[in-house]
């Protein structure tokens, strides 16, 4: 490549040259200083263009080559806004990322890990959130690259050089701080008062779910004992109040059986709900209409902002949940395998708790932010949401058809009275 430039260049060159020639005599010995200028001139372009393919050959050269493997759908809108997001802070990191998508399928993206790294040259980094947090150990057995788990925790495999997800256990506590609040339970323990809750948590194959639980209930439990805080159902373990790859039906019927069995006269004071489905999915029943008997109110408190259960909060339906802003979480991870490949150790890593079943891993965390009815516009107002994936559904008033009796007498109805018997 640098040969056929110089050559294209030297023959503009002697085209110059040429032209020159045509000329009379005076003109040559006019230019013939020119010519020599030129000619200086085009060595001097020759070798500037020889040293730029050589710079940006080695600047090709330097980038880290970086494979990220996600578990959701490229046509998904806002999966494929946080790749490109993902892709522009690895560039700036110094990588060259390669971002492929599993379509949900665990065996596909153990096939375009293995890919990857048989590919041949120097793989420096491996990203994955795993489709299957227990399918990938085989694969990555071989992997001489850093490997960073996002979002997603990869168990039983010593490979794991980092883990970078969000706090669950800090934003188990940040939510039941929150309800401990907006229920007043430090003042209904001074004055010996009593509130209920019950809990719908996460999956139970939820590595995060856990956490967050543990996080919950390290606020929850000193009020739980005093009796300040009670669970009529008695169902207050991870075990016991997890659902199922958060199935909706089974969480309805297990929030009914609840209610139908402890909550005859009024609602619970709160249910807190480990994902925005769940939450959702329950909220119908609590305000059917004659299930009780007395009214009340109901603190609906979730773990993350789907659009869906946004618009619920914009509605008043939820009452807050904790925002996970995936961008943040993105641009985490790309610090974190900057400087991993920069020989460095992530600053304020966590290498106590983050258990993978072959070792501790040291995780780099994001923390959450609280949303409610005063704030859910933040998430339109920077680009996380359209407006209309959002805004409260608007309910008409009724408009009259008939102007309503004034009070004059001349404005007074007509009153036909029928004779009564004789």
């Amino acid at each position: 490549m640098k040969k056929r430039i110089a050559f294209c260049l030297l023959g503009v060159a002697a085209l110059l040259l040429t032209a020159a020639g045509c000329g009379s005599v005076s003109r040559k010995e006019e230019s013939a200083d020119g010519q020599k200028e030129a000619s200086g001139a085009l060595a001097e372009t020759v070798q500037e263009t020889e040293e730029n393919e050589e710079n940006i050959e080695n600047k090709e050269e330097d980038l880290k080559l970086v494979g990220v493997f996600l578990p959701g759908k490229a046509e998904d809108p806002r999966g494929s806004s946080i790749a490109r997001r993902m892709e522009t802070k690895l560039v700036e990191e110094g990588c060259q990322p390669r971002i492929f998508f599993a379509e949900e399928d665990a065996a596909l993206q153990e096939t375009q890990i293995r890919e990857f790294l048989e590919s041949g040259g120097q793989v420096d980094a491996v990203v994955a959130d795993p489709a299957d947090p227990y399918g990938l150990s085989e694969v990555l057995d071989s992997c001489t690259a850093d490997v960073i788990s996002y979002d997603t925790l990869i168990m039983d495999t010593l490979k794991v050089s980092c883990y970078v997800a969000f706090d669950m256990r800090q934003i188990g506590k940040d939510t039941a701080r929150e309800i401990v609040t907006r229920l007043g339970l430090e003042t209904l323990r001074e004055e010996g008062q009593t509130r209920t809750i019950e809990l719908l948590m996460g999956s139970p194959d939820d590595l995060e779910a856990l956490f967050f639980y543990n996080g919950v209930m390290e606020i929850l439990d000193p009020y739980l004992q005093s009796g300040t805080l009670a669970v009529p159902s008695g169902k207050i373990s991870f075990e016991d109040t997890a659902i199922m790859d958060l199935n909706p039906q089974v969480a309805v019927s297990h929030m009914e059986q609840i209610l139908d069995g402890f909550y005859q006269t009024q609602r619970p004071d709160a249910i807190l709900a480990g994902d925005p489905a769940l939450a959702l999915a329950v909220l119908p029943g609590l305000y059917e209409e004659g299930r009780y008997p007395r009214e009340g109110e109901t603190l609906l408190a979730t773990r993350g902002t789907e659009a869906e259960s946004v618009k619920a909060i914009a509605e008043g339906k939820i009452d807050f949940s904790m925002f996970l802003d995936a961008y943040t979480l993105a641009d985490t991870m790309a610090k974190t395998v900057g400087t991993l490949l920069s020989g460095e150790k992530p600053e304020n890593a966590d290498a106590s708790q983050y258990d993978n079943g072959k070792k501790i891993v040291q995780t780099v965390t994001c923390l959450a932010e609280l949303i409610d009815q005063d704030n859910y516009q933040m998430l339109v107002d920077n680009g996380y949401y359209e407006e209309e994936e959002v805004a409260p559904e608007i309910v008409e008033t009724p408009v009259l058809t008939e102007m309503p009796f004034s009070g004059r007498e001349d404005d007074a109805p007509e009153i036909s009275v029928s004779p009564g018997p004789v």
